[in-house]
């Protein structure tokens, strides 16, 4: 009798050790033994600064769900472009509008929406393929086989996040995009990817897909000459030379003296509408500078 009750003791603490785990928030001096499973992240982004010590010592601001203006000014924390002051726009000069120009975050959306999963994922996957981070490509889509909740659009991303180890699915075979994404996690899953992103700066400022540019339209700055562009070798070279444009400044620009004015259609219609110097590019009047002459070739 006295082994059984010992038994079903030990039994009852281990099931309240495993339901806690997941729930209980990081305080400074807890027992290391009862410390939550995020601890150790929090230890070391509020060494780094990344976090405030009211979102350390206050349990609910740890469990809160994570808004678009936390993430954004997250992220915008890592690029060092960001934070070397390299954005001297006015359009830039917050985090959500930083997030907005290089597509991290939809435009449709404000700092106080919730963020999801499946946000995150896509805005981690885009925030590291902009950057200079040396991140790890998916090999395959069969690591998806049992996320049946994901849509086939955003596999991608998702495989993206899970092949550079900073997100995975639930253990029942979800991944649970619909889910709001809470602060513990997302310290989590930039602990997972800290050496990604120790020292990382986000340069590029287009991830365009060739086979989704139908036609590209350019018109000449000085005679406002039009030309099409839908020979699908010339759309893919156009394209590779737009994703391998790398920046290092971004000012506010008013538009007026572009010399080249760029859109792209995709099946859809209108997808992006931007201007061409010969060593800049300016979207949603911010330009951004590169340290070459890379557009020589289709700006004279």
């Amino acid at each position: 009798m006295k082994s059984k009750m010992i038994s079903l003791a030990l039994f009852v603490a281990a099931l309240c050790l495993i339901l806690s785990d997941p729930v209980w928030a990081y305080r400074g001096g807890r027992d290391p033994m009862k410390e939550p499973w995020y601890t150790p992240a929090v230890n070391y982004w509020s060494h780094k600064g990344c976090l405030g010590e009211e979102g350390v010592e206050d349990l609910n601001n740890l469990q809160k769900q994570v808004t678009w203006s936390d993430l954004a000014g997250t992220l915008s924390k890592l690029d060092k472009n960001y934070s070397d002051a390299n954005y001297q726009t006015d359009l830039s000069s917050s985090p959500v509008a930083w997030a907005k120009d290089l597509a991290i975050m939809d435009r449709d959306l404000g700092g106080d929406d919730v963020v999801t999963r499946l946000d995150g994922a896509r805005a981690l996957a885009t925030f590291l393929k902009k950057s200079c981070a040396k991140s790890q490509a998916p090999l395959s889509s069969t690591g998806l086989s049992g996320f049946s909740d994901i849509p086939q659009v955003d596999r991608e991303a998702v495989l993206f996040v899970k092949a550079n180890g900073l997100m995975k699915g639930h253990a029942d075979g979800h991944f649970g995009g619909n889910e709001p994404l809470l602060v513990c996690q997302l310290v989590q899953i930039l602990y997972n990817g800290r050496e990604l992103f120790s020292d990382i700066r986000l340069d590029k400022l287009f991830l365009l897909d060739p086979t989704q540019v139908d036609y590209i339209e350019i018109q000449d700055g000085i005679t406002g000459d039009v030309k099409v562009i839908r020979e699908r070798d010339q759309v893919a070279k156009l394209v590779k030379l737009l994703n391998s444009f790398r920046f290092h400044k971004a000012e506010f620009s008013d538009c007026d003296g572009w010399t080249c004015r760029m859109k792209l259609y995709s099946s859809s219609g209108l997808e992006t509408d931007f201007t061409l110097s010969v060593d800049s590019v300016t979207l949603n009047r911010t330009r951004y500078l590169s340290n070459d002459s890379h557009f020589s070739t289709i700006v004279k």
